[in-house]
């Protein structure tokens, strides 16, 4: 329970999630409303495309997609964009013992992280990230990365709550009792959340890594120098991967062998998954409504193009009513429903403004042929409907809303946590 909660007040939503709402809708704007902006100029517009260019949403210009062009651009540059985060040297980074930052009673949780006593909340942050997706049992089925993520997962959540951190500076892990197993809407962060429930691996290869979970490694500007250009450079090689793996992947398709057995046993494998469902039923969709777009007919495009713009704009509203339900709701069982929504919503609005850009690419790649782009747009209309049509088939799964996956996940780390803690206790008094 928060100290709001205790003092009879309903707490507030924190400054990460209202700066969250505000980018979610920001972003559903732009994406919603950049069909009309291209319209405003219809010469300017007629021209471009006359030349066989097409407006890319995420760079905001007009280009020619040459994918064999993209594979040489793309051959120098790291699977990780450790050139840009460089996360490789973040995480084997050691602090000096004993001649840098503060004085505290002990430097445990400080060394799980790896992390100076005087690190800032945003190296924190991103030390977390760094160590978490190392261990993650997506990543890591061991027993001692499982025991490696609750200590980190631990530590974190101590050190990335200032009141818990300067107690825990002034008189060490015995002295916070219970109060650092206590898990909220109000004191999740919103990054981190992206990170861990949507930051699925088994997804890396069709919606590569999410916008949130580049701008969590990118940390804070001033400190790591990873600014609004590199993340658009990131977003830049994302969508060129997807393009490339999208393109490999429909190419036995495209040469005529039978593939759709194949592609549905990877759906039913996806679907599985931590949002599984979800993620991949948003996927399908926006590959049939682009390649629509990309190689139907006049009017099959226009109707693609407007269910395309209307689902965005049902984003942005679903958005905005979660974030208005969330600042009325008292305590955070009333909150949690509304945070879980906001979380979704941004992480399609995310999903379907990439998958635009990689069916795009993909469909109008001037490297091929026009024979090859169009048996290209059959493959990915087939995909599409093989993703879209997924479901799960466990009943659990299928069950469980949003809201039920956050909730098991935040309950077993609490009682993980807790379970941990007793342990400690019970040796501590023999």
């Amino acid at each position: 329970m928060s100290e709001k909660e205790k003092d009879g007040e309903s707490p507030s939503p924190p400054g990460l999630l209202v700066r969250l709402i505000g980018c979610c809708c920001a972003c559903a704007c732009a994406i919603a409303l950049c069909p009309l902006v291209c319209c405003c100029s219809a010469t300017d517009t007629a021209i471009q495309k006359a030349q066989g260019k097409r407006y890319d949403g995420k760079l905001n210009k007009w280009v020619i997609d040459d994918l064999e062009a993209d594979a040489a651009y793309m051959k120098d540059k790291p699977e990780d964009d450790d050139d840009i985060l460089k996360m490789d040297s973040q995480a084997s980074y050691v602090p000096p013992p004993k001649t840098g930052g503060k004085k505290v009673k002990e430097t445990k949780y400080y060394d799980d992280l790896g992390v100076s006593t005087d690190a800032t909340q945003s190296t924190i942050k991103r030390a977390y990230y760094v160590e978490a997706r190392k261990c993650h049992p997506d990543r890591n089925p061991t027993p001692a990365a499982a025991d490696k993520f609750r200590d980190i997962g631990e530590a974190y959540q101590v050190l990335s709550d200032e009141k818990l951190r300067a107690q825990y500076d002034l008189v060490g892990e015995k002295g916070l009792s219970g109060d650092k197993t206590s898990i909220s809407a109000d004191g999740v962060d919103p990054s981190l959340m992206f990170t861990m429930i949507f930051g699925n691996d088994k997804f890396q290869h069709i919606i590569g890594r999410l916008l949130m979970v580049s701008a969590t490694m990118a940390g804070n500007q001033e400190e790591t120098n990873i600014g609004n250009e590199e993340l658009k450079e990131i977003e830049t090689r994302r969508v060129i991967r997807l393009a490339l793996n999208l393109a490999s992947k429909i190419q036995p398709f495209v040469e005529g062998e039978s593939v759709k057995a194949q592609w549905e046993a990877e759906a039913a494998s996806l679907v599985e998954a931590s949002y599984g469902e979800a993620i991949l039923n948003a996927v399908g969709m926006s590959y049939r409504l682009v390649a629509t777009q990309m190689g139907g007919s006049w009017g099959e495009g226009k109707k693609a193009e407007f269910k395309e713009v209307k689902n965005k704009i049902g984003t942005l509203k679903t958005t905005m009513k979660a974030a208005s339900e969330m600042q009325k709701a008292e305590g955070e069982e009333a909150q949690l429903p509304a945070y879980l929504s906001i979380m979704w919503q941004a992480t399609s609005m995310d999903i379907a403004a990439t998958i635009h850009e990689v069916v795009a690419k993909v469909s109008l790649d001037a490297s091929v042929s026009a024979d090859v782009r169009k048996a290209r747009v059959e493959a990915i209309l087939v995909l599409g409907d093989i993703y879209e049509a997924a479901k799960s088939k466990d009943p659990k799964m299928r069950a469980m809303s949003a809201r039920g996956i956050f909730q098991n996940a935040a309950q077993a780390a609490m009682e993980e946590t807790t379970r941990k803690n007793n342990e400690k206790e019970n040796a501590d008094m023999l």
